[in-house]
């Protein structure tokens, strides 16, 4: 079984990669927790930061039970850092591969946010299907703000898991939306990131 949790520390990503969520709880999450530095926020700040989305600390969100449903947290101590379970790797490819090929994705254009026909050709070019393009994610406010405006203004359209998740980054505030005319762009809110992975899969799922 695979479980993989990715934590964002500072302008890099650390990526634990164990085989259960036990291994993962056992050796991940003290140092997770040691080494993730809160940003400097006011007190509203923080307040508005967690906003309706509930803390959970590392061991919380490992050992948490599976959901037929997204699963989001703010990381506690750092509620800056928004934490998605997807309940399977396709549901969490539907919303980041996108993204993963725009941003950092070997092979992937870092001008252009690819189609649904060329992100397939990626991701079948590279022998993976949608499901195991990623084991998991992190990418700060920044990141995301250039993706979606870089789509907006090529006309790419979004499937409705990725608009899902624009949506959930406005509210979470990590996001702000600016409406202009009939489009809207999007910029960072500030220090803030995303970080996911998926329910216990089984491995190299078809």
């Amino acid at each position: 079984m695979l479980a993989v949790l990715t934590v964002l520390l500072g302008g890099g990503g650390w990526w634990l990669w164990p085989q259960s969520r036990q291994a993962a709880q056992a050796v991940a999450a003290p140092a997770v927790l040691a080494s993730v530095a809160p940003p400097t926020l006011s007190a509203a700040q923080t307040a508005a930061a967690v906003g309706q989305f509930a803390e959970a600390d590392v061991n919380e969100l490992l050992r948490g039970p599976a959901e037929p449903d997204w699963r989001v947290h703010r990381l506690r101590g750092n509620p800056a850092v928004l934490v998605i379970e997807f309940p399977s790797l396709l549901a969490q490819g539907e919303a980041l591969n996108r993204t993963a090929a725009l941003l950092e994705k070997k092979g992937g254009n870092r001008e252009r946010v690819l189609d649904d026909l060329a992100l397939r050709r990626l991701i079948e070019g590279g022998g993976d299907n949608a499901a195991t393009f990623y084991l998991g994610h992190d990418y700060d406010a920044e990141g995301f703000a250039r993706f979606f405006n870089a789509a907006q203004s090529q006309r790419v359209a979004l499937n409705p898991s990725e608009l899902r998740l624009r949506q959930l980054l406005v509210d979470a505030r990590l996001l702000l939306r600016q409406t202009q005319g009939a489009d809207a762009t999007y910029r960072s809110a500030g220090v803030g990131a995303l970080v996911s992975f998926s329910a216990t899969q089984a491995d190299d799922p078809k």
